[in-house]
C-alpha cells in the first residue's frame, strides 16, 4: 500500500496544543463539520441515519486533502486533554492520559501497536488519521483494561489487525484494508496471519462497530468478538459495516446483548458468513443483506 498522502509538507509546523478536556471535547464537536463528512442522515430514501450510502474509503477515511503535516517522532501522550494534530509520525503513539485526541495525523510503524490506548484511560478519540503498518506491525489501533476510545474516519493498512476494541469503544465511518498476511513457518506450524479488521476480545462491555467498510482483511475475518482472556462480551452492536471474509466475515462467541443489522456481505468469505457460538443472548439480527444484489442474509 502506498504511503502517498495529499499535502505533506516538512517546511511547517503545526502547534500541538494543550488544552482542558472540556474544550478539547468541544474542539472536536466543532470539527465534525469540517473536512470529511459524517455518515448521511434520514434522506428522501428512508434510510435509517447509522446507514451510508457508500462505504467508506480513501476519500473520505485518514488525512483530508489539502492537510500539510510536520514530521514527527515515537511519542508517548500522558497530559490529560491534549490535542495532537498535524504530524507525520514515525513510530508508534503511546496515549496514556484521559480526553486526548489524536487528528488528522498519520502513522507509520513496524512495531506492535501503531497507536495504543494504555488501560484505564478514557475519553479518547483518533480521527482523520491514517494508520501505515510496516512489517511487524500486529495491531494498528487498540485499547483493552478498561481504555475506552472512539475511532472515527480512520485508514488503517498493512497491520496484521485493525483495531482492538476495549469498553465503551466506538468505531465508525472508517477504512479498515489490506491486512498484513503472515505466511506460516517452513516447518508448517500455524504461526502464520489470523488477521481480524476489528477484534473484541472478552472480558469487554458496550462496544458499536458502525458503518465502516472492511476490504482485504487477510485470513480471518472483518469483525471478530470473542472470549479471549476469561470473559464475555456484553453489549456489542455491529450495524451498517461492509464485510467480508478471510474464514467466516463475522464471529460472535460469547456474547451477550448483540445486535447486528443493516450490515453489507461480500460473497468472500471461505467458510461462510457467519460463526455464532456459545451466545447466551439475546442476538437480534435485521436488514443485513448480500451487497452484490441487496438480497437478504440470514446469519
Amino acid at each position: 500500500m502506498s504511503r502517498a498522502l495529499k499535502g505533506k509538507s516538512a517546511g511547517r509546523r503545526f502547534p500541538v496544543y494543550l488544552v482542558p478536556p472540556v474544550a478539547c471535547v468541544a474542539a472536536v464537536g466543532v470539527y465534525l463539520g469540517v473536512g470529511h463528512s459524517p455518515a448521511p442522515s434520514d434522506g428522501p430514501d428512508g434510510k435509517a441515519p447509522h446507514v451510508r450510502r457508500e462505504p467508506p474509503g480513501p476519500a473520505d477515511t485518514g488525512v483530508p486533502g489539502g492537510v500539510a503535516l510536520t514530521p514527527g517522532d515515537t511519542m508517548t501522550i500522558n497530559e490529560a486533554g491534549r490535542l495532537v494534530e498535524g504530524l507525520d509520525i514515525d513510530g508508534p503513539v503511546v496515549i496514556a492520559a484521559d480526553d486526548v485526541t489524536l487528528r488528522r495525523s498519520r502513522v507509520t510503524t513496524g512495531d506492535y501497536w501503531a497507536v495504543k490506548v494504555m488501560p484505564g484511560h478514557t475519553g479518547v478519540v483518533v480521527e482523520d488519521v491514517e494508520i501505515d503498518g510496516q512489517e511487524g506491525c500486529d495491531a494498528g489501533l487498540g485499547g483493552s483494561e478498561g481504555s475506552a476510545f472512539t475511532a472515527r474516519r480512520v485508514n488503517i493498512h498493512g497491520c496484521a489487525d485493525g483495531v482492538k476494541a476495549g469498553n465503551d469503544t466506538l468505531i465508525e465511518g472508517s477504512w479498515i484494508h489490506d491486512m498484513r498476511v503472515v505466511a506460516p513457518g517452513p516447518d508448517g506450524r500455524p504461526e502464520g496471519s489470523h488477521n481480524d479488521g476489528v477484534q473484541v476480545s472478552g472480558p469487554l462491555h458496550d462496544v458499536t462497530i458502525r458503518g465502516n467498510n472492511f476490504q482485504n482483511v487477510g485470513t480471518n475475518s472483518s469483525i471478530q468478538a470473542k472470549n479471549d482472556f476469561g470473559g464475555g462480551i456484553d453489549g456489542l452492536l455491529i450495524e451498517g459495516n461492509w464485510m467480508e471474509g478471510g474464514g467466516y466475515a463475522l464471529y460472535v462467541w460469547d456474547s451477550s446483548q448483540v445486535t447486528v443489522r443493516d450490515n453489507r456481505f461480500r460473497r468472500n468469505a471461505a467458510y461462510g458468513i457467519a460463526s455464532l457460538l456459545h451466545n447466551p443472548g439475546p442476538l437480534v439480527q435485521s436488514g443485513n443483506v448480500w451487497d452484490d444484489d441487496g438480497r437478504p442474509v440470514t446469519l
